[in-house]
């Protein structure tokens, strides 16, 4: 992405000027509590985990890390992030993939659950 107007393509003016609904593009994140029964080292965590944000990312398009807990054996926080056009978009389809994540993951526990967007 360019950040200086005078090399900017002039499509990139659309989107950086006047983006959609008043100039701002809604970030969703959405942060997942987990536990991970069952794990006795971080080595079978990691090993848990990683199938589980890499699906996240290949199923729903959006970008994922471990946040918090990386040294307990039984918990992570994992974030996801996505860029959208409007913020009840955004809304709808992290609450999806937090839904998803409770019924089609047998692996983890969703303990908790928080949904944020920044306009």
């Amino acid at each position: 992405m360019c950040y200086y107007t005078d090399i900017r393509p002039d499509w990139c003016n659309q989107f950086i000027n006047q983006p959609a609904h008043g100039g701002k593009m809604p970030v969703g994140l959405l942060l997942l509590q987990l536990q991970i029964p069952g794990c006795t080292s971080l080595k079978e965590k990691r090993s848990r985990l990683k199938p589980l944000l890499a699906r996240l990312h290949r199923e729903f398009n959006i970008s994922t890390c471990e946040m918090d807990h990386q040294d307990a054996w039984q918990e992570a926080v994992i974030a996801c992030a996505m860029v959208s056009s409007d913020a009840q978009t955004a809304r709808k389809s992290l609450r999806h993939i937090a839904n998803w994540v409770e019924t089609s993951w047998p692996d983890v526990t969703v303990l908790d659950d928080h949904l944020d967007i920044i306009s």
